[in-house]
């Protein structure tokens, strides 16, 4: 399991670590833009991270993007944001 601060993520992201406190505790969404910061920290790449919500990866072998993949994605992380606003949600009514 990995030991990881809060405070430690916001350091090690970049992220504030009262915005993160923020999201973990359902005042704030997580935005596109903050998970790509905290997915190094937490060890994921984005493929993972998409692999861990049913996605499938972005980029194709060539490592380019067509419009249509843009699109895709696009609508891809609207799902992966809902997904993540539903667990962070769950959280805060257990905890």
């Amino acid at each position: 399991m990995l030991k990881l601060t809060l405070q430690k993520l916001a350091t090690e992201s970049g992220v504030s670590a009262s915005h993160l406190g923020r999201v973990e505790k359902g005042e704030r969404s997580l935005s596109v833009n903050v998970l790509r910061k905290i997915i190094k920290p937490l060890k994921f790449s984005e493929d993972e991270l998409l692999a861990l919500f049913g996605y499938p990866p972005l980029l194709k072998s060539s490592g380019r993007l067509t419009p249509s993949d843009v699109q895709k994605a696009i609508e891809e992380f609207t799902k992966m944001r809902n997904s993540i606003d539903q667990l962070l949600n769950i959280f805060k009514l257990k905890g």
